[in-house]
């Protein structure tokens, strides 16, 4: 039954384990979760929402409205295309970045594999259920701790991160100014216009608000660092690789199933299907920055309001023999939609 969950489950679950057709059907999941999200939704659960995701402020609608309105009613009300002379001063230009009181933007469309910052929704309402979306889906799954970063630990420690073990791309300078941003302003409490839905047939998803730019920003994948030999101890179906060296004991993967954020919700494609793999909005890649390994997700085309980021949880592999395919760890995706 491994395989024809969704997600697909990539490790025998530790300890008891019934399978979906077993266990409460995906409807009933999806009915007390949209009850979860509606309470949490309700003004006097704000700061359980705000405090889960670790932000520095108590109530969403008070930081969007302070610090996010007077940048979406410039922005949004111009559709994006404002000049320096209709905004009045009101941005600060520093490196083909525009702030808005705390908040950093990218003022022009994406050129060449320069990426974007993402922009934050739209309107209070909007903000308010993306980030109310996010806490509730993880507080569903029961993750402990929210995190937009790498969890070391005394197994893994940070020193076994070390990109030059591995065949990664530095960064470009341009794209780690921008990547620094993109960790400032998440940090500050923005996230892109998305929310975490659950679908019936597939589990949780994650669907625009607002239409998305091509080369946007969306999520660092987070969680604990585990080395692959000791990937045996999670049940977890989000593993994700970090650092492949040719040994086991070495090579790292992140596990979200713990800490993390909502880059373990993204969709994946049936890589042997065309019409499904036509849903590719979202790339992920592998960046050395500073000597470590970090996997980044950004939009690899325009997202449309309502579409469902979806990526290739097998990019680079799928035509790999079926060695290859065990030493990378394909995710077998044959019976994704």
């Amino acid at each position: 039954h491994m395989y024809c969950l969704r997600p697909v489950m990539v490790n025998i679950p530790v300890g008891e384990w019934l399978c979906e057709s077993c266990r409460p059907n995906l409807t009933a999941n999806a009915q007390k979760y949209e009850a979860s999200r509606s309470t949490m939704m309700r003004s006097h659960k704000q700061a359980q929402v705000s405090s889960f995701l670790k932000f520095p402020f108590k109530n969403p609608v008070d930081f969007w409205c302070k610090e996010i309105a007077e940048y979406a009613a410039v922005v949004y009300k111009t559709k994006g295309n404002f000049s320096l002379k209709e905004v009045n001063g009101m941005f600060t230009k520093e490196n083909n970045f525009f702030q808005v009181g705390p908040i950093s933007q990218s003022f022009k469309e994406s050129t060449s594999n320069h990426w974007l910052l993402p922009s934050p929704p739209s309107s209070v309402e909007l903000y308010v259920q993306a980030v109310t979306s996010v806490a509730s889906a993880l507080m569903f799954m029961n993750v402990e701790r929210y995190s937009d970063n790498l969890i070391y630990s005394e197994r893994a420690p940070r020193e076994m991160n070390r990109s030059e073990l591995d065949t990664v791309e530095e960064m470009s300078p341009r794209n780690l100014l921008i990547y620094k941003q993109f960790k400032r302003n998440t940090a500050l409490g923005l996230i892109p216009p998305v929310k975490v839905e659950y679908d019936k047939a597939q589990g949780f998803v994650v669907e625009a608000l607002e239409d998305i730019k091509d080369k946007t920003l969306l999520v660092e994948y987070a969680g604990a660092v585990t080395r692959i030999v000791d990937s045996g101890q999670t049940d977890s179906d989000s593993l994700m690789v970090l650092l492949e060296t040719s040994s086991p004991k070495t090579s790292l993967i992140i596990d979200p199933s713990k800490s993390g954020n909502m880059a373990r919700f993204l969709s994946g494609v049936n890589n042997s299907d065309h019409e499904s793999k036509k849903k590719i909005n979202v790339r992920t890649r592998r960046f050395s920055v500073n000597g470590e390994c970090h996997v980044v997700l950004f939009a690899c085309r325009r997202i449309k309001k309502g579409e469902r980021l979806s990526y290739d949880y097998n990019a680079g592999i799928a035509k790999m023999s079926d060695e290859e395919w065990k030493k990378h760890g394909f995710y077998d995706t044959s019976h994704f939609s």
